[in-house]
């Protein structure tokens, strides 16, 4: 008697979920089509899983019979159904996992056989409601569960995991935030390649953390390997998934990924190809649990009559997939809301955003959050996809810094695009207004308003019953003069005692007597023209309600006439073309602003206010100028802010060649107007 076997990785190839293609002012999405696949809640699918062995039995030789063992095979659970099941040929046998085809006294050509059924999946989470305590206890799970936690051929542990496993736990004490930290490190540092040796046969985990590169194999094994090696028991999923990248033939391919064994919860996914953390979309079909990657799904044996001249030819498997319904749209169980701390900024400059993420789900979830935009904002991390993990009912801020690049036009104005969304199919975005004049911030002046940002959501609930302000006493703040600034509270219901209050404006803090309402002055002058934004804070013992005091300080307002250009004559029956800029010269705009060019009665331009520089171009003709000399004068006026300015230039022009006859009439009409 003889026996083969085929492995897994040797059967099929994987596959994988590619996502983002940026373009310039472009935003891409994730999912290339069909996008209802991947949105269902629920998919009834007729799969049928065959193959064939091809049989060359020479003269004198022959068979009694020859089986295939097979255990790919989908059972039900908590989120499939396998609602019919049939097989060709009929099976000999079933035990356990395993159904076993025979085929007796075979002679030399092709044995097929297949598997067919029809298969609801879902596209939920397994919920874990509640904090599982890390580390884990032997007594937490069966016994039989043991064999989970052992290092195999595939998932082999060595010092260099463990030192891994326990640096990315770190001192946490939930087990969902554990898993969570080293599925996440595995997808951010091994990188998916399918022209690597892995497409043809697994590695070992260890093999794969010194390589950094693999497959979703790959992933899943080494990924398992850090969980054991801290006695979590895990355990090898293998199925088939939907995809749609470019990066495969067909869209259902062989696939795996893991499941890791949460106490008084269950078995919960984690596939580290597609980002999915905590569940597992409906195209994915379960069809083994083993507790290695090189488990068999198949074996065959045969039996017969001077066996070398029989030769055994095995064939990969095939899947045929038909989505036969759906039904339902998965909706996100996070609201995330998203803002830029500064609409406006330089360029050159630093910015950030603010990602809020609540959970209204009653357990665990994870998702990653992806940003696009222009290639003129660069993200500070290169890839710009945020995993998240929130607990129930949690809400988290996110603070991603971005800077812009300076190739842009001094004088011109931009709305750029910042697009988000996530694996579940959210998405919304936001704009970013640049201009030179907007004010410039550093990248530590963006992590200062962000901690600030911070510790506003940290208190937004300390000290309800208070409200909270500052103003400056004046309209207009101006640079290097004193400003005074008066800060105010009032309660609206009396919680707490008040006999111990300050107020703090910046970094000043006063003690205040506190009647149901007060205010206080302070005093400060501020060096610097730009924002100036800084936290006030309300103290009652250890409790604080916390403000944001935000003002413009700036300059007055000015305006020059630069590049003035004319020719220095024309020939009477040509235009004349005087172009110049105006150019603001200070950080405050200037307001109500009016340009007059002309030599005797001038065309008035009304521009209102002028935030950029403004580039004119004036066109005259002969019949509006003097034989001779001619000066022309650019006046602009404006507001600074507390007064009227004015000022201006003249250009001279002669104008030559100008017939005698209409010299006269030149004069004439210059008289009159």
């Amino acid at each position: 008697m003889r026996g083969g076997k085929s492995t897994l990785k040797q059967l099929f190839r994987a596959s994988v979920l590619f996502v983002i293609f940026i373009s310039l002012l472009q935003i891409a999405f994730p999912i290339e089509q069909d996008i209802s696949i991947f949105e269902s809640e629920e998919l009834i699918i007729n799969q049928t899983i065959s193959t064939k062995i091809d049989l060359k039995i020479a003269p004198g030789s022959s068979l009694n019979w020859i089986s295939a063992n097979f255990s790919f095979l989908p059972s039900s659970d908590s989120r499939q159904e396998v609602i019919t099941q049939s097989f060709y040929p009929d099976i000999s046998k079933r035990s356990g996992e395993w159904v076993v085809y025979q085929w007796k006294a075979p002679k030399s050509g092709e044995l097929e056989y297949s598997v067919s059924h029809l298969i609801r999946t879902k596209n939920e989470y397994e919920p874990v409601t509640g904090k599982v305590p890390y580390p884990v206890s032997k007594n937490d799970y069966d016994s039989s569960f043991y064999l989970y936690t052992q290092p195999t051929d595939l998932i082999d542990i060595n010092d260099e995991i463990r030192s891994k496993a326990k640096e990315l736990a770190g001192s946490s004490t939930d087990l969902f935030e554990v898993t969570f930290a080293i599925a996440d490190w595995v997808t951010s540092n091994i990188d998916y390649d399918l022209n690597s040796i892995t497409a043809d046969a697994a590695q070992k985990a260890t093999w794969v953390l010194e390589t950094r590169t693999g497959v979703c194999d790959e992933l899943s094994t080494l990924f398992m390997a850090m969980i054991r090696s801290l006695d979590i028991p895990v355990r090898f999923v293998s199925g088939v998934s939907y995809t749609t990248s470019s990066l495969f033939d067909e869209p259902w391919n062989a696939h795996a990924w893991s499941e890791v064994y949460f106490p008084n919860h269950g078995w919960v996914p984690f596939d580290l190809t597609y980002n999915q953390f905590g569940y597992i979309d409906a195209s994915h079909i379960k069809l083994k649990v083993s507790d290695d990657a090189d488990d068999s799904t198949t074996k065959y044996l045969w039996e017969g009559h001077n066996l070398d001249g029989i030769e055994v030819s095995l064939n990969d498997l095939e899947f045929k997939n038909d989505i036969i319904s759906t039904s339902g749209k998965t909706t996100s169980d996070i609201v995330a809301e998203a803002r830029l701390l500064k609409n406006e900024i330089s360029f050159g400059s630093y910015g950030m955003i603010e990602l809020k993420l609540t959970n209204q789900a009653s357990h665990y979830v994870a998702n990653t959050f992806f940003l696009t935009s222009a290639q003129e904002l660069e993200f500070i991390n290169p890839i710009p996809n945020y995993p998240i993990l929130l607990k129930p009912l949690q809400t988290k801020y996110i603070y991603i810094p971005f800077k812009l690049s300076n190739s842009f036009d001094k004088n011109s104005k931009y709305t750029i695009p910042i697009s988000y969304y996530d694996l579940q199919l959210n998405q919304g975005s936001m704009q970013l207004t640049t201009y030179e004049r907007a004010q410039k911030y550093s990248f530590a002046d963006m992590r200062v308003l962000s901690a600030q940002a911070e510790e506003l959501a940290d208190n937004e609930n300390e000290l309800e019953s208070f409200s909270l302000g500052c103003s400056p006493d004046v309209k207009n703040v101006y640079v290097n003069e004193s400003l005074s600034v008066t800060c105010f509270s009032e309660q609206t219901k009396s919680v707490y005692d008040v006999s111990n209050v300050s107020i703090c404006f910046l970094e000043e803090c006063k003690i205040v007597s506190f009647s149901g309402s007060t205010q206080v002055s302070f005093n400060r002058t501020f060096t610097q023209i730009g924002e100036v934004n800084g936290l006030i804070r309300l103290k009652i013992g250890s409790k604080q309600k916390t403000g944001v005091f935000s003002t413009i300080v700036s300059d007055k307002a000015i305006l020059q006439v630069r590049d003035l250009t004319a020719p220095t004559q024309i020939s009477y029956g040509d235009s004349l073309n005087i172009t110049f800029l105006i150019k603001k010269e200070s950080y405050a705009d200037a307001e109500n602003v009016f340009v007059r060019v002309g030599r005797v009665t001038p065309s008035v331009w009304n521009f209102g206010t002028v935030a950029l520089n403004q580039n004119m171009t004036v066109s005259f003709t002969s019949e509006q100028m003097v034989p001779g000399e001619n000066v022309f004068t650019i006046a602009v006026t404006y507001f600074d802010g507390e007064f009227e300015q004015e000022i201006t230039e003249t250009i001279t022009v002669d104008l030559i060649n100008v017939p005698f006859l209409t010299k006269i009439w030149l004069y004439i009409l210059d008289i009159f107007e």
